[in-house]
């Protein structure tokens, strides 16, 4: 032992002492040499606890439910006085005979001195609660009680030190994390360097059961997983859970055995079809070791397997048992943005802790929270006839920053107090404003401020039109954002003139360069390529990368005309079914493109068919052999026939018919040959048999 650890070992050791000669001295007597002990020759069945006390001072861990005071003194005749310490304010309190103010009750997890008159001990014996309990460390000096037998190391994370009281010599000994000499209801001093809430697991199971033949490592790493997100949760919130039940076998069959009620999702792994996961409304989930564990040599875990989303949603333990719904959203009155942000929060509270340094959740979620064109009070409940319905993903993004904004002024503690104070509350408007510190409908507007300023909505779903917006940010050349604006005014009048049609919902930025574009939280990441498509509502367009727009744009066949017809057609159809022919997939919007290129007086539409009859009088594969993915047998040929395809059932029907048949997808419940009849006025086989025909008789022009 170095010379520095001695002294500080040395000094501990006499302020606990002096501690103890202040009690006794409070006491208005002098502490007596006695065999003070706590736990020696005690006993215990599952229910009580049996301790010995003796004459002078003990040294006892409460790990039995809240008790008045009073019911000690009742239960030890012998007893004198009572201490405990406050962790908080670093002092004592204590109680004696029929004065109980400053020590009106016991709560499990306090440590207590315990004072016994007479001169022989005596047996205590008491009732004890579960095994697993969690105590608040404050920073400095705290006494607690051990909740099993054995030895503590979690909180050896955060204590500097820790000491027993030694009855035989009437002083402290330094105790060493690990040993297996405590005893349920002992208690310990802990020297701690910061406040943190140690959880005592006991001799409580895993809500981890494991199912057939389960290699040992593999059960070592999802426990490992289990213990760190556990002792996570009582950590930084205060709370409690061990967790969702999770059954874990090396394939599906012993999990057919296993009955979980009210299953509400489940996925099937990529590989052979098999059951991958299954989980029920209670939170109860079945899970398949090669989905979760499937490269126990690498000790990575499969794709998407995470026990923290899972842990999150079921601290809702926490909150009245009516919240545990199918969709984990409140049956009791509380804004349902703040139920799901509740949740988010305490995920992501766990992935930064475990990764500081990645803060691309963040970036994305602000990109997800601009999606969303509801004011954060119109997520207070969201009804439909069948039930609750859940947020969706952006709406939770942005329930995520409510909460962190709301926690911005009361302090994380106040999360779950909300919710904890739910069970008695006869109006969750009150319990908010008195946790919270601010009334809800203060709140509201604040959070509107701050949003507009950090994450404001895409442009197009705040404003009063039903067209897209283009926004030309700072930096980028006045004369090149104009020709864009232009250009994409061309477009439109274009397609709503030929096509009679016209998309709405989605904004265009045109940047300066692509880190713009990451700033402006479009994207979560800064882009390396110019790909000019809609995605999630908004379009970028880096100038940086996409050169000498808007003519580079289509140069590199991503021109703004190929972004408006995909943006047309996923308003029209969000899905087109597989089974769609991939002549037609293809082939429409390249008649799309060569029509408006021949409109813009880029190229000319003539050239660009005579070169597709051209390649169509050599390649004669018959159009029907494409199927659905017959493109790739015949290469690149098959391209100019499918823009020959698309052109006849133009001319055939009328242009407006392309764009027909995505609208009617929806509509037939995606039964595709119903829709292509319909738009176009005959079937599949007609077309293909006249198609083939017309196809026999064409020359170049």
């Amino acid at each position: 032992m170095t010379m520095s650890r001695r002294l500080m070992l040395h000094h501990v050791r006499r302020a606990l002492l002096a501690t103890l000669v202040l009690l006794a001295l409070g006491a208005g007597a002098t502490p007596e040499h006695a065999s003070a002990t706590t736990g020696a020759g005690g006993t215990y069945d599952d229910h009580t606890i049996t301790t010995v006390l003796y004459p002078g001072w003990n040294l006892v861990g409460w790990v039995g439910p809240d008790t008045p005071t009073s019911e000690l003194f009742e239960a030890i005749p012998a007893l004198w006085q009572v201490w405990a310490w406050d962790a908080e304010s670093q002092a004592y309190v204590h109680g004696k005979h029929d004065s109980y103010d400053d020590l009106p009750s016991l709560s499990r997890g306090m440590g207590l001195w315990l004072r016994i008159g007479g001169g022989s001990a005596v047996e205590w014996s008491r009732k004890v609660g579960p095994d697993a309990f969690a105590v608040r460390l404050h920073t400095g000096s705290n006494l607690v009680a051990i909740a099993a037998d054995g030895g503590v190391t979690s909180v050896s994370r955060v204590a500097t030190a820790a000491y027993r009281w030694n009855s035989k010599a009437q002083r402290f000994a330094a105790y060493r994390f690990g040993d297996a000499e405590l005893r349920r209801g002992d208690a310990l001093w802990l020297e701690v360097g910061a406040a943190v809430n140690w959880w005592q697991t006991g001799t409580s199971d895993h809500a981890v059961l494991f199912l057939g033949d389960v290699p040992v490592d593999a059960r070592e790493a999802i426990l490992g997983q289990y213990e760190r997100v556990k002792d996570f949760f009582v950590e930084r919130f205060g709370i409690v859970t061990p967790g969702p039940l999770q059954y874990i076998a090396p394939d599906d069959e012993p999990l057919r055995g296993v009955y979980v009620p009210e299953v509400r999702h489940f996925t099937f792994a990529s590989t052979g079809g098999g059951l991958c996961t299954e989980r029920s409304s209670s939170g109860v989930t079945k899970r398949v070791l090669a989905c979760t564990y499937p490269n126990t040599s690498s000790r990575r875990f499969g794709h998407g397997f995470s026990l923290v989303p899972e842990f999150a949603q079921n601290l809702h333990f926490q909150l009245p048992s009516e919240m545990a719904s199918a969709s984990h959203l409140p049956a009791l009155p509380t804004p349902h943005w703040l139920a799901a942000g509740a949740t988010l929060y305490a995920e992501t509270a766990y992935v930064e802790a475990s990764e500081p340094s990645d803060r691309s959740w963040r970036a994305d979620s602000r990109v997800h929270a601009r999606r969303v064109a509801a004011a954060l009070s119109d997520l207070e409940t969201v009804e439909a006839p069948a039930g609750w319905i859940p947020l969706s993903r952006d709406e939770t993004r942005l329930a995520f920053f409510a909460v962190e904004r709301l926690l911005g002024i009361a302090g994380e503690p106040a999360l779950f107090e909300y919710f904890r104070q739910l069970r008695h509350a006869a109006d969750w408007r009150d319990t908010f404003a008195r946790v919270f510190g601010i009334a809800i409908e203060d709140f509201y507007p604040a959070f509107e401020a701050h949003r507009a300023e950090a994450f404001p909505p895409l442009p197009h779903l705040v404003d009063d039109l039903r067209e897209p917006v283009l926004v030309i940010l700072d930096g980028v050349p006045t004369e090149r954002g104009e020709a864009i604006r232009e250009e994409f005014a061309t477009i439109r009048r274009f397609f709503a003139n030929r096509f009679e049609v016209e998309a709405t919902e989605f904004t265009i930025f045109v940047a300066p360069d692509a880190e713009a574009i990451q700033t402006e939280l479009i994207s979560p990441y800064v882009p390396t390529s110019c790909w000019v498509r809609v995605y999630q509502g908004a379009v970028s367009i880096p100038l940086d990368l996409c050169t000498n727009a808007p003519e580079g744009l289509a140069d590199t066949h991503q021109g703004l005309e190929d972004m408006y017809y995909d943006a047309i057609r996923g308003e029209l159809s969000a899905y087109v079914p597989s089974s769609v022919p991939n002549w037609f997939v293809l082939g429409v919007p390249q008649y799309v493109r060569a029509a408006y290129a021949d409109h813009a007086g880029r190229a000319s539409y003539i050239d660009h068919r005579n070169w597709a009859v051209s390649v169509a009088e050599w390649f004669r594969a018959d159009l029907l052999e494409t199927g659905v993915t017959g493109v790739a047998r015949g290469g690149l040929f098959w391209y100019p026939v499918a823009f020959l395809a698309a052109e006849w059932l133009a001319d055939h029907a009328g242009d407006p018919a392309l764009f027909d048949f995505f609208q009617r997808l929806p509509e037939t419940n995606y039964r595709w040959e119903e829709a292509f009849e319909g738009a176009f006025g005959l079937t599949i086989e007609e077309f293909y048999e006249q198609f083939e025909a017309y196809r026999a008789t064409l020359t170049a022009e």
